[in-house]
């Protein structure tokens, strides 16, 4: 997380981000009119607070909120479809609930692969609002000058922390790469060909990628841009370095 830009509004209402935002624009070489880029905000708060206000009334939390979680992580059309099924089929109450809000804002298989970006919640922002929240309380030019340091140190911190990092990738993607390996047991490399088109089995169906444009029919590669444990299975297949993927 690089922070850049903030500001003290009276209310957030639509006219203050319009200006917060065309204020980023103009100051933005790359932006434009947003393609590439995703914006993750707390507006889809409210779904959450939906569903905590439910969860009184369902007898087992956990599995409650990991039937949420399935529907908003899911990568294609078809798995958000039939997670979204596994919720109705749990308690329509929770069904409903979900749905009040458009579960369509927060799930992977309705965002575009543009930005690698598979984060479905804002907890990176809630974090540096929490560290950032006891200058709240001090006169507005203080308050101002205490997150402007707060962040130079932050982002001091964390170049430190990146200058003494070994290797081509971050920790996150290591771990991305370590998790989707676990699953090479379910999947199985059928074929190739000169074009790079591949297919793999995963569970008894038929999955197919192109190692060149480092796509994949489950969307995971081209979401996170890591390679997905399809195509692990055709670099495992090939003997070829995960890393240059």
């Amino acid at each position: 997380m690089y922070p850049f830009a903030w500001a003290i509004v009276n209310v957030e209402n639509k006219d203050n981000w319009a200006w917060f935002i065309r204020n980023i624009k103009a100051n933005s070489e790359n932006i434009g009119d947003g393609q590439g880029f995703t914006v993750i905000s707390d507006r889809q708060k409210g779904l959450l607070n939906v569903v905590e206000r439910e969860l009184p009334k369902f007898p087992c939390q956990s599995e409650m909120k990991g039937l949420f979680w399935r529907v908003a992580e899911s990568y294609i059309l078809s798995e958000y479809e039939a997670n979204l099924e596994r919720v109705k089929a749990y308690d329509m109450r929770l069904y409903d609930a979900i749905m009040q809000r458009n579960p369509q804002n927060c799930s992977l298989a309705f965002c575009k692969p543009t930005t690698s970006c598979v984060d479905v919640h804002n907890n990176l922002s809630e974090l540096f609002n929490n560290a950032i929240d006891p200058s709240r309380y001090f006169p507005m030019v203080e308050m101002l000058e205490i997150i402007r340091r707060r962040t130079m140190q932050r982002i001091e911190l964390r170049m430190k922390k990146a200058c003494l990092h070994r290797g081509r990738f971050t920790k996150r993607a290591a771990t991305f790469i370590a998790e989707e390996q676990e699953s090479l047991k379910y999947t199985k490399y059928v074929s190739g060909s000169a074009q790079s088109r591949c297919e793999v089995l995963d569970c008894g169906k038929s999955v197919s990628l192109h190692m060149g444009m480092h796509t994949c029919a489950c969307r995971k590669w081209e979401m996170s841009g890591l390679p997905c444990r399809h195509a692990l299975r055709v670099i495992a297949e090939k003997k070829l370095n995960h890393e240059d993927y």
